[in-house]
């Protein structure tokens, strides 16, 4: 499993050149389909693990919570602009 640089990572996708509406539409899409695969796993597989270059070793279930962790920041940083633009 590869970290990446998350700035370089979306510099390289042209992020803020966008509309706000179809980058939501792509999280919801994408977030809708993970979470139906991750709740289709059984336990056995929650606890498969692979090695992360950087963290090592890392069960789906830690990895799952980490995303989790991330969804919820960007979910959180989402409504912060709605707020400062006047957007419900």
């Amino acid at each position: 499993i590869f970290g990446i640089d998350q700035d370089l990572w979306s510099h390289g996708l042209n992020y803020n050149q966008g509309e706000l509406a179809e980058a939501l539409g792509l999280l919801r899409v994408l977030r809708a389909a993970n979470l139906k695969m991750l709740r289709a796993l059984n336990d056995e597989q929650m606890e498969r693990r692979g090695v992360h270059n950087e963290r090592g070793p890392e069960s789906v279930r830690k990895m799952m919570q980490m995303i989790a962790g991330h969804d919820l920041l960007h979910r959180n940083q989402i409504k912060r602009i709605k707020r400062a633009h006047g957007v419900d």
